[in-house]
């Protein structure tokens, strides 16, 4: 290729958004990468975990490199039917890609977000790539307060996590509320799979260039949420200020 724009021409994308990409202003999406994969040969492989070259080499075995269509993508309206996939041992196309870690090799897949619950962390039409934890590894490398991807008997929930399998043999997922509007606890027993996050590719431009949503309307929430937030920061100040002047009271009477 003699030049970007040459590159922009060959899977049809906008030289500006490549050009806001490089000066890091712009998120990559998993369209765009899709594209360079399929057009010029690039390694998904090596794009998302650094091991083996950038390019496949379609001469060398086929191990040596992986398409990206070979990384299993989940969008949210085949959850379900990956949990029945899962539960009852039915044979899907499931991914031959493998994340190589420095120790064992652990599958990989993507998954779509399906809506804003888990705002700032993730929102709708955000793509996850993520790597499957060992059951035998759960009690030591799920973090607390982190966002896992999570495989029951019954259902697929993306939450973070509190890690309460030593003591309890449970976990508990902090942004999935219980019928009593709890946090709901889920049973060592009836958890199928673990995922952890490994990289989040941003639907950014979707959703930036999005006419439904437009710019004023955008700046308009930012500075409500400004609004909102300074709010909160007076009255918490004030409620400091409050409880120093009583301790302040007390150790006065304390003398």
């Amino acid at each position: 290729m003699k030049s970007d724009r040459e590159f922009c021409q060959r899977i049809d994308y906008v030289s500006q958004n490549l050009s806001q990409i490089v000066k890091g202003k712009r998120d990559v999406t998993i369209e765009l990468i899709r594209k360079a994969v399929k057009v010029f040969g690039f390694n998904a492989g090596f794009i998302f975990s650094g091991n083996g070259n950038p390019l496949i080499d379609i001469t060398a075995d086929s191990s040596s490199g992986v398409s990206f269509d070979a990384i299993r993508f989940l969008p949210n309206h085949d959850y379900q039917k990956y949990v029945k996939e899962i539960n009852e041992s039915i044979p899907g196309p499931l991914s031959t890609f493998h994340y190589h870690s420095a120790s064992v090799p652990d599958d990989v897949r993507l998954f779509e977000i399906s809506e804003n619950a888990l705002n700032p962390y993730l929102y709708s039409g955000d793509v996850i790539l993520c790597k499957r934890i060992q059951s035998k590894r759960w009690d030591r490398l799920i973090r607390d307060f982190y966002v896992h991807v999570i495989v029951s008997n019954n259902d697929l929930y993306i939450s973070r996590i509190q890690n309460d399998i030593r003591k309890n043999r449970q976990i508990e997922l902090l942004d999935i509320s219980s019928d009593v509007g709890e946090p709901l606890l889920l049973d060592l027993e009836e958890t199928r799979e673990i995922w952890e996050i490994t990289h989040v590719i941003k639907r950014w431009s979707r959703e930036m260039n999005s006419n439904s949503t437009p710019l004023n309307t955008r700046i308009d929430e930012l500075g409500n949420s400004v609004h909102i937030n300074g709010d909160s920061i007076k009255e918490l100040n004030s409620t400091i200020e409050k409880l120093l002047r009583q301790m302040r009271e007390l150790s006065s009477q304390g003398r």
